[in-house]
């Protein structure tokens, strides 16, 4: 089972955070404004390469190509809790959506998703 550890920006030492797989970067407190208002967050991923630093769309890029098609379950800790989703790779777009529900069917949201994680 994958595990992804959400990187909270309080504890997050360095001075930007980047994502592994897409680049994708913010300064420290610009992170903290996107994480704060449920925009972004970034995860530790554990793989075969050890932890990996990657943003939630490369969380879900990843779920989607280790999943085959059929559901996958993966766990979620963050500072209080522990959460075993089931990621439905149907439920997820590789061709993004414009918007704020970017990457997900109009009945899902990402804001959504990102604001349960606490």
């Amino acid at each position: 089972m994958l595990f992804a550890e959400i990187i909270h920006p309080k504890k997050f030492k360095r001075k930007a955070i980047k994502c592994k797989e897409c680049g994708l970067t913010y300064p420290k407190k610009e992170y903290s404004s996107l994480f704060s208002n449920y925009k972004l967050k970034y995860f530790y991923v554990k793989d075969m390469d050890g932890n990996q630093l990657i943003c939630h769309n490369c969380l879900f890029d990843l779920l989607k190509r280790l999943s085959f098609g059929e559901p996958v379950k993966f766990v979620v800790v963050s500072e209080e809790h522990e959460y075993i989703i089931e990621f439905y790779p149907e439920n997820y777009l590789t061709e993004f959506l414009e918007g704020e529900n970017e990457g997900y069917k109009e009945e899902d949201s990402m804001d959504d998703f990102l604001r349960d994680l606490e």
